[in-house]
């Protein structure tokens, strides 16, 4: 895809102030400020719907792009970029993305499980958590939230279904969503790991599936951990994975 370039605005060379760039450095901090930003990517449908949002942007919206930026794309954006430079990035990010379970974000083969952050959980609505898990094959009866027991006279099919048609714009208050959210980016970073659970998310994938989704990282932490004598005559590094 090529590099999208925007018109240059007169704050296009502005940088940071240290107060958002200690905003940025602050984790619960920059996560508050995901979890109340979150809502922007509901109200994006394509694209050009981004490109529209994103192109008027002046500079008092860097420090938006640089760390909802970071969380779409799982990772941390540098905070000594210019503002012009963040925007073209974030519009780059933009068109990796396409509207998934209500929410705009990018593909959910691009996010392994072995290496998601709580960043870019937090800014999909629980719904698009619900397909993200089952795009990778993770049942939901084994992922790690006590509240699924809790719910009284509702079965677990019953709770899933909520789960997975609950409104983009509903959510628990930001503590209770981040307890949740913790324990899940754990047991998913983690999950390669547990023989029982790898083991039957491989089976999802290569017998009740006429296409694995299986991304490289999770089968070479799979190999790695479950076989390391067969990892290491692999031919090349599956670490790059």
């Amino acid at each position: 895809m090529k590099t999208f370039v925007l018109k240059p605005h007169i704050q296009d060379n502005h940088s940071l102030s240290r107060a958002e760039t200690e905003r940025c450095i602050d984790s619960v901090a920059r996560l508050k400020f995901i979890y109340l930003q979150r809502y922007f990517f509901q109200r994006i449908y394509s694209s050009a719907d981004a490109r529209l949002l994103v192109q008027d942007f002046t500079s008092d919206k860097h420090l938006f792009l640089v760390i909802t930026g970071g969380a779409l794309t799982n990772s941390l954006w540098s905070t000594t970029n210019t503002f012009q430079m963040d925007k073209e990035k974030f519009i780059v990010a933009l068109g990796h993305c396409d509207s998934r379970f209500g929410t705009f974000t990018v593909g959910f083969d691009k996010i392994p499980l072995s290496c998601i952050r709580f960043e870019h959980l937090l800014l999909l609505p629980i719904r698009t958590i619900m397909g993200y898990l089952h795009h990778h094959g993770v049942s939901y009866r084994s992922i790690p939230w006590e509240f699924k027991a809790k719910q009284p006279n509702r079965s677990e099919d019953d709770v899933l279904t909520g789960l997975q048609t609950m409104p983009v714009d509903t959510a628990p208050p930001f503590a209770q969503l981040a307890e949740f959210l913790a324990e899940l980016m754990i047991y998913l970073n983690t999950v390669m790991r547990n023989e029982e659970e790898s083991y039957a998310i491989i089976y999802t994938q290569f017998r009740l599936r006429e296409e694995s989704s299986l991304t490289h990282r999770d089968a070479a932490a799979f190999v790695q951990h479950h076989f390391p004598l067969e990892a290491s005559r692999l031919r090349g590094d599956t670490t790059i994975y």
